[in-house]
């Protein structure tokens, strides 16, 4: 991933001072690596962009990987949904400053554990695209996102930024006021209030 946007790049051992804190990363599982990480505090959304890509469908499917974990003094896990903890969002843009079109949605936290996330990305060959992660905090102002080991499979590769971009007919979504949890009618809400197209279940 490349550009960050509010979402800080920091050491393990100096996010335990406030609130619960994360003791450890999920690439090292120690206290000596690095994270992506929101405080709930800070009341501004945090975005990290990837560079430009494309899917080349005969590698596979294009499929964005990453680890995230929610910690919190505050809640007791199985209590950490919706305007507590925000939301953590994958969208995709079709230009640098285009319309955001969601693909997943965490708004649900089972255990303060890092716990995986696979997002099927474009199903549109030769249709350059870019990756946004976002976290939205929510009211729990001792709440903390961490976001690590973020990849690709390898379906998903560099694209030229001279190439023309076709923007496919979808909807974009509102960034900041879908509730947490919805799916729009195309899309299945799961168990874990990811929201995927309906045609991948």
């Amino acid at each position: 991933m490349g550009a960050l946007n509010g979402l800080r790049w920091g050491a393990v051992d100096d996010l335990d001072d406030y609130a619960y804190g994360i003791k450890r990363d999920h690439t090292l599982n120690n206290e000596f690596g690095h994270v992506l990480y929101l405080w709930n505090q800070q009341k501004a959304v945090g975005r990290v962009e990837s560079p430009l890509m494309v899917a080349d469908h005969t590698q596979g499917f294009c499929t964005l990987r990453l680890y995230f974990t929610y910690q919190s003094k505050a809640l007791v896990m199985g209590a950490n949904t919706g305007s507590q903890i925000g939301t953590l969002n994958v969208y995709l843009k079709f230009s640098e400053q285009g319309a955001l079109f969601r693909y997943a949605q965490v708004a649900d936290v089972r255990s303060h554990t890092f716990e995986r996330l696979e997002v099927p990305l474009i199903d549109t060959p030769a249709t350059p695209f870019y990756v946004v992660v976002e976290v939205v905090p929510g009211k729990d102002t001792y709440g903390i996102w961490g976001l690590d080991d973020f990849s690709f499979t390898s379906a998903c590769t560099p694209a030229d930024p001279k190439t023309a971009v076709t923007i496919p007919n979808y909807t974009p979504f509102p960034v900041t006021t879908q509730k947490p949890g919805y799916c729009p009618g195309n899309q299945f809400n799961c168990d874990t209030a990811l929201c995927i197209p309906r045609d991948e279940v």
